[in-house]
């Protein structure tokens, strides 16, 4: 997106980027229902599937779920710099921020 259209809209920074921190992503109660069911998923050691079209905030419900789960301990590996998805166990998952 162009300056002029950040500058338009009074954005302070590129809105829909990748690496949104998960305090600025808007919660919705379609979102909330996302961290409930794949909350509950983990307690019972399901699995959890998030369907959607292109665009719809499948990424980004991922990265605000797995963002409020309990950090990594500090014993464990950091995830190298190119995954953006990662969790304690070393799998492709989420952003801790």
């Amino acid at each position: 997106m162009t300056s002029s259209y950040r500058q338009f809209f009074g954005l302070h920074y590129e809105p829909f980027t990748a690496d949104i921190k998960r305090k600025e992503i808007l919660v919705t109660p379609s979102l909330k229902r996302v961290e409930e069911r794949i909350h509950y998923a983990l307690r019972i050691g399901g699995i959890a599937v998030v369907t959607g079209e292109i665009g719809s905030g499948k990424s980004t419900a991922l990265r605000y779920v797995i963002g409020g789960l309990h950090p990594c301990p500090e014993s464990s590996t950091s995830p190298p710099p190119a995954a953006p998805f990662w969790n304690c166990t070393g799998r492709y998952w989420g952003s801790w921020e």
